[in-house]
């Protein structure tokens, strides 16, 4: 029972303290923190209910355990009065530390089975299991005074969470910052500290179940205000994100951070929120993904240190891209025969005699600096080709770094030196060409851009070399290293600032979305939305691979929308459809999720989303969690709401068909409309609401409609345009509100772009208000 392995974690209800134990040896009551003394009643510790290395016993033991811990590092006088120490009893129901009658008999514990005992200095602790932190502050304010100065401290929990760090470890931080977390719920004062350690902490540990935690103390610790003592966690996590943002929203976040704007850390919030790939779940996992690619980076990429990750250059690209699809990794050696073979070429044409060769090639050699390389290749990041990255540390540099091109192992001086021939003539050859064509005869195997260059070195070396009017200096001009950096470069800007692995290895499909707005008596302006997948749905799911299909037969869809107002969220509609393969829904992708929303201002955003699962307990492959095979995310901006300003006012024309499934919209039964295409076979419904009708003597409001269809577009030089088709009616209401809901017969109307104008006239005053929309009308012709 020696070495027993501490922590802290919390009770399901996060209320009382779960657990804590010294490392300790309990059957002598020894600790083996380097202090001169120390001693537990092992009798009673023993009946407090330990069970074996590493068990948990239920008592607030912890939090004298974690004060005791960060004393201890510093060290304090013997403590031999132990056993003629006053116990206090502390239990649920007693909210302040209480004296017993009389001392507490060493053979005979005053404490139950489940009851722990603490000893220091002076005072013994007796704690029950179910004790919580504000029952047992009484009893810890009377210990000694280094643990009251400790107790003041601990009162942060930042600085509570580095000392259980630093003296146990990242599981237990992260156990106590949870306790703290839930023991104070929403009264926390957000620290963003904390909340970026979390994460942090949780991925390196592997801690999955707290993923959804970590995001919500993630965002909850971005509450905060810039304060000056959060200064530097801050800056940190903006270095973290530099290189997934672009240059010019990273300069501005600077200015932020030196000007102290509280408006940063909105910023910080809002760069996840927007790029959360499965809005479905609660927690974010581009931001667990993230973490997780800077846990990788410092386990595997140890060549140094020199980026914010604490690991070497490679980091930089793995946070943004995640792994590439293809790697190699060597050294480059000096290859005597290629260089060999480039200098009989310059036997045959004339230009040395064959025993120049061997003085020319240990010229050549003083050039070539071999070392270690690594070729990343990612094929699926971009739709121009796939992106390259070379890193290496050329022989003579101690750095290791991104490289510009192959010439980084060559020296600069070598394209400037002569091995051959005069300076400033058509005959002088420089080591450099030499040592590129080297160079890339070796790589070619790498990949096909180094083939595919040494083709065009090769070509122009034969050009140089062997036509009578040849001249060495071209040679010169085609294989500049700047020029081999450019194209380098020229690939590596096609990839994307940051990519999740959802984005590259599952399907897309994009949504249909609808925006339609209201007055509403109740919630005032108001935003009816609707999403859906487009047609391309059924073409992904026609291609899912055989085998996904013939396992896994049953579909999952899981479609809503979020809704964002200041950043902040305010909603979630949400909806689901489990069948076969079979069902309508996905074969046709008509599944529809929609929903009112009260929109005050501009600065609401609607998050939607769509997410096709083949099982929802398939595990496919970790790119694929919960059998996830393709997914839609969109973001939209709330319109400009309609203002009530006592005035004649119309709401958004909504159209529907009568030929497909229909939905509720407001007050009426409608068939939704696919894109604004009406099929010619099909009658056109309209659906509109009017405001703020004035009343006449008899309590009527009274109004006019006039609605025009008439088309955007010829037909051509033989063809009759097709007539305008207008109709007007009264209507009447014993509200100021009204709404009106009718079909139009097509059948009469050619095919083509189409306007529709609706004007509604107030019959009391004369007030007129007109809302038109665009449609286009299918036909055979």
């Amino acid at each position: 029972m020696n070495a027993i392995r501490s922590y802290i974690s919390a009770t399901p209800d996060h209320n009382m303290i779960r657990s804590f134990c010294f490392s300790a040896d309990l059957r002598t009551g020894s600790c083996r923190y380097p202090i001169k003394s120390f001693q537990w009643h092992k009798d009673s510790v023993g009946a407090a209910g330990y069970s074996g290395s590493c068990r948990r016993f239920r008592s607030a033991a912890c939090v004298l355990a974690l004060l005791l811990s960060m004393i201890l590092t510093m060290g304090f006088p013997d403590i031999s009065r132990a056993s003629q120490a006053t116990p206090i009893i502390i239990s649920a129901d007693s909210a302040t530390a209480a004296e017993p009658a009389q001392p507490a008999d060493p053979a005979k514990p005053a404490n139950s089975a489940d009851t722990t005992i603490v000893t220091s200095a002076d005072t013994t602790i007796a704690i029950a299991p179910d004790t919580t932190i504000r029952q047992l502050e009484p009893a810890i304010r009377q210990l000694d005074p280094k643990i009251r100065k400790i107790t003041e401290a601990i009162s942060d929990p930042w600085v509570a969470g580095q000392a259980v760090r630093d003296s146990l470890g990242l599981r237990e931080v992260v156990d106590y910052w949870e306790y703290a977390y839930m023991e104070q719920g929403t009264k926390s004062r957000p620290d963003p500290r904390i909340g970026f350690r979390f994460v942090e902490y949780a991925v390196a540990t592997g801690d999955t179940g707290r993923y959804t935690l970590a995001t919500e103390m993630y965002f909850w610790g971005l509450k905060a205000g810039f304060e000056e003592k959060f200064a530097d966690a801050i800056q940190l996590e903006m270095k973290m994100m530099e290189p997934l943002l672009e240059r010019h929203v990273f300069r501005q976040w600077n200015r932020d951070f030196t000007n102290r704007d509280p408006r940063l850390l909105r910023e910080i919030r809002d760069y996840w929120v927007r790029h959360d790939v499965l809005p479905s779940t609660e927690r974010n996992e581009r931001l667990i993904e993230h973490w997780q690619r800077i846990h990788y980076s410092r386990k595997h990429f140890a060549n140094d240190t020199s980026t914010v990750y604490g690991a070497d250059v490679r980091s930089e690209i793995y946070v943004r891209l995640g792994p590439p699809d293809r790697k190699r990794s060597g050294t480059l050696p000096f290859n005597t025969g290629e260089i060999r073979g480039r200098l009989h070429d310059l036997v045959e044409a004339g230009y040395i005699p064959v025993s120049q060769t061997y003085t020319l090639q240990s010229s050549i050699m003083q050039g070539y600096f071999p070392g270690r390389y690594d070729f990343w290749r990612y094929d699926h990041v971009s739709p121009e080709g796939p992106v390259i990255y070379l890193f290496g540390r050329p022989g003579r540099e101690n750095r290791y770094r991104l490289m510009d091109s192959l010439e980084d192992f060559i020296a600069g001086s070598s394209f400037r030196r002569v091995v051959l021939g005069r300076r400033g003539t058509r005959s002088a050859f420089r080591a450099g060409y030499f040592l590129q064509l080297m160079l890339y005869n070796e790589a070619a195997t790498i990949d096909h851009y180094f083939g595919n260059r040494l083709v065009e070195y090769d070509r122009v070396w034969n050009e140089a070399v062997f036509r009578r009017d040849a001249d060495a200096r071209m040679i010169g001009e085609m294989n500049s290293p700047q020029l081999a950096a450019h194209d380098m470069k020229q690939i590596q800007i096609r990839a994307p600032l940051a990519q999740s692995r959802f984005e590259r290895d599952l399907a897309r499909y994009p949504l249909y979305t609808r925006q339609y707005r209201f007055l509403d008596n109740e919630k005032g302006p108001v935003t009816f939305i609707l999403v859906q997948p487009s047609e391309i749905f059924e073409r992904v799911i026609g291609k899912l691979d055989e085998d996904i299909i013939r396992e896994y037969n049953a579909f999952l869809l899981r479609q809503g929308i979020i809704v964002y107002h200041n950043g902040e969220k305010t909603g979630r509609h949400a909806d689901v459809h489990a069948a076969d393969r079979n069902d309508p829904v996905f074969k046709t992708g008509r599944f529809f999720s929609y929903g009112t929303i009260p929109v005050s201002d501009n600065e609401t955003r609607f998050h939607l989303y769509s997410e096709l699962y083949v099982s929802p307990d398939a595990e496919l492959s970790e790119y694929m969690p919960h059998g996830l095979v393709a997914l839609a995310t969109e973001w939209k901006e709330a319109g400009e709401p309609i203002a009530d300003l006592g005035s004649l006012q119309l709401s958004d024309l909504v159209l529907g068909r009568s030929g497909s499934e229909t939905i509720t919209i407001r007050s009426a039964e409608m068939g939704v409309l696919d894109d604004y295409r009406i099929p010619a076979e099909e009658d056109l419904q309209v659906y509109f609401e009017i405001y703020n009708l004035k009343t006449d003597e008899a309590g009527e409001h009274r109004y006019n409609i006039t609605y025009r269809l008439h088309p955007q577009e010829r037909r051509g030089l033989f063809r009759r345009r097709t007539r305008e088709v207008s109709l007007a009616w009264e209507a009447a209401s014993r509200q100021p509100a009204d709404h009106q809901f009718f079909e139009v017969d097509l059948s009469h109307v050619g095919s083509g772009r189409h306007r529709l104008h609706i004007s509604v006239e107030d019959g009391i005053t004369g007030e007129k208000y007109e809302r038109y929309v665009e449609l286009y009308l299918e036909g055979e012709d």
